[in-house]
């Protein structure tokens, strides 16, 4: 597993693989503090992404999720936090026996 960081146009460009997952997120998720006034920050959010790889994309946002709300347990947060994470895989087509391009967004799913 490997983690990009890409700005939002870009991703339109990508070659997406089984199991590929995009995530975007406002800054409200790494700039969230603690009662040091410490943030959550880039390295523990990517850490998290990492460690969950296999997880779908549900189970990856309530784990984000979980560990935003437990780091900033003790201390109000100010910004919104705002997490949407696409999990790409492949389905068999009954119809035709091709494969088609899968999208699942959290309880949802897409189909092109």
């Amino acid at each position: 597993s490997y983690l990009l960081l890409l700005p939002l146009w870009l991703i339109s460009l990508l070659d997406l693989k089984n199991d590929d997952t995009i995530i975007l997120y406002t800054d409200g998720i790494t700039e969230a503090k603690n009662d040091k006034l410490e943030d959550f920050g880039e390295a523990y959010f990517k850490d998290i992404i990492l460690e969950g790889s296999d997880y779908n994309a549900l189970e990856l946002t309530n784990k984000i999720i979980k560990e935003v709300t437990l780091f900033s347990q003790n201390y109000s947060q100010y910004d919104d936090i705002t997490l949407v994470i696409f999990k790409f895989g492949f389905r068999q087509s009954a119809k035709d026996g091709q494969d088609k391009q899968k999208i699942s967004a959290e309880d949802g799913l897409a189909y092109g």
